[in-house]
C-alpha cells in the first residue's frame, strides 16, 4: 500500500531552485519553539481536578509532593481570585487521610467555584504551597498571553 501524504499535516512544498537552474519541490519545516530551560522535577508540580460536593479537591501527584500528612492545620487565603493553601500549625482546616484537600464553602464562594468545576491544582513543595486556579482565572492569564503573542498585548 501506497504512503499517502496528507495536506492539512504536511506544509506546503516550496520550488527550490537547483545550480542547473532547475526546480524542485522541497518541504519546508515548521518552526521550532523554544524550548525552556526545565526546572528540577521537585520545583513545582502541576494537575487538574474536579471540586466535588463535598468542596474537595483532589489530585494526588500534587498533594504527594507536598509531603502533608493527616492532621496538618491548613491555611486558606483568596488572592485575585486562586486560592492559596499553606501548611501552618494554626490554620483552621485539617488535612485528611486521603490525598485530597476540602476547601472551605466561604473560600470556594468567594472564587466562583462550584461542584464539578474543574481547576489547575499548582503544588509547590519547597514553600509548601498548593495553589488553585480556577478555569476562569486561567482564561483571563491565558487571554492576556494570547494577546502579547500576538502582537495585540504588551508585558
Amino acid at each position: 500500500m501506497a504512503e499517502k501524504i496528507i495536506s492539512a499535516v504536511a506544509p506546503p512544498a516550496v520550488l527550490q531552485e537547483d545550480g542547473d537552474g532547475s526546480r524542485r519541490p522541497v518541504l519546508r519545516q515548521p518552526p521550532l519553539a523554544e524550548l525552556a530551560t526545565l526546572l528540577p522535577r521537585t520545583a513545582t508540580y502541576y494537575g487538574m481536578g474536579t471540586i466535588d460536593t463535598s468542596g474537595r479537591i483532589a489530585n494526588r501527584a500534587v498533594v504527594e509532593a507536598l509531603g502533608w500528612l493527616p492532621g496538618d492545620r491548613l491555611e486558606f487565603r483568596v488572592e485575585s481570585g486562586t486560592i492559596v493553601v499553606q501548611a501552618r500549625p494554626d490554620g483552621l482546616a485539617e488535612m485528611g487521610r486521603k490525598p485530597y484537600v476540602a476547601i472551605p464553602a466561604p473560600v470556594r464562594h468567594r472564587c466562583g467555584l462550584r461542584c464539578g468545576d474543574r481547576a489547575l491544582v499548582v503544588g509547590c513543595p519547597a514553600n509548601q504551597t498548593l495553589v488553585i486556579h480556577s478555569v476562569a482565572v486561567l482564561d483571563h492569564m491565558l487571554c492576556e498571553h494570547h494577546a502579547f503573542l500576538m502582537g495585540g498585548g504588551e508585558r
